[in-house]
């Protein structure tokens, strides 16, 4: 019987003695398959789905700046289930709102909210509103007009665009 108990104990050793081991080997694999990126050295990147289709990264890299943090959100616009929208307050545009106050106005049962990011500059010159500083639409509906150069979009296929856009008004 002691004998047997001095087997089991041996081998329940051997087993954490190797349990030891296994976290080191997984870092290893983990790091050998950070992704390489012209914009500095990746130290850690996670991702996490926050919807069908719909997948959350985040990267810390370092670069001649410092230590940089990307976060992102990636899905397919075509897909049917998922949309990006304009955040406002109360289905208006005011100055310094926050992402949480917009998200909130915005989620309902039918219209889950997954991911916010705020994303634009804001004007502080002048009366200081606060208030986008890039053409700021929504389902194709100019919400307030640019006083910036370059602005990011959403064609109606999907696709992104980039620039400088020339808004004409008619009366």
């Amino acid at each position: 019987m002691r004998r047997y108990l001095r087997q089991i104990n041996v081998v329940v050793i051997f087993v954490l003695l190797i349990s030891l081991l296994q976290p080191g080997a997984i870092v290893h694999a983990s790091i050998s398959d950070l992704p390489a990126t012209d914009y500095g050295t990746v130290i850690d990147v996670r991702q996490t789905e926050l919807a069908t289709g719909a997948m959350y990264t985040w990267m810390d890299l370092q670069n001649e700046r410092g230590l940089q943090k990307i976060h992102a959100v990636e899905f397919n616009p075509q897909q049917g289930n998922l949309e990006l929208r304009a955040g406002t307050k109360d289905g208006k545009v005011y100055g310094m709102k926050g992402v949480t106050e917009m998200a909130t106005y915005a989620d309902s049962p039918r219209n889950r909210v997954i991911a916010g990011i705020n994303g634009d500059f804001y004007e502080i010159s002048g009366f200081a509103t606060g208030v986008p500083n890039g053409l700021f639409m929504d389902e194709g509906v100019i919400l307030n007009s640019s006083i910036s150069a370059f602005t990011f979009g959403l064609k109606e296929d999907g696709s992104s665009i980039y620039g400088v856009p020339k808004l004409t008004k008619n009366v």
